[in-house]
């Protein structure tokens, strides 16, 4: 279930290395930007 809201959610079309290093920091840099997009949200839902 976890993977599945991961392969929706990040929306990676292709990965821009083959290295485990490359695949890994793509990931997680997919995931912070995700997350900062749902504080954004959160926060202008609040303002009004």
């Amino acid at each position: 279930m976890y993977f599945k809201k991961i392969k929706q959610n990040l929306r990676i079309k292709r990965f821009y290395g083959q290295s485990e290093n490359a695949v890994k920091t793509q990931v997680w840099i997919a995931l912070i930007v995700h997350l900062l997009f749902l504080i954004l949200k959160a926060e202008t839902r609040q303002e009004s």
